[in-house]
């Protein structure tokens, strides 16, 4: 199965934009990888590139054929 680069933008409660980070996923919509990344906030498992849960998050990917803008709050 094909990994996917999947780009992930941080900001603060007041919008202020703070750090990113990246992973790699195999997940085929962008729907299933909002789910994945809702769990690891969640589960308070590290996000990519940063740690807590406290974070707006913008999700995007540049060579997932399904991409699209998303915005975690």
């Amino acid at each position: 199965m094909k990994k996917y680069k999947i780009q992930l933008q941080y900001f603060k409660k007041s919008g202020k934009y703070y750090t990113d980070g990246e992973y790699e996923t195999e997940k085929e919509f962008m729907w299933e990888i909002s789910d994945e990344i809702k769990e690891m906030k969640a589960t308070r498992e590290n996000l990519p590139g940063i740690g807590g849960t406290d974070w707006i998050i913008h999700v995007d990917s540049k060579d997932h054929p399904n991409a699209y803008p998303i915005l975690i709050l």
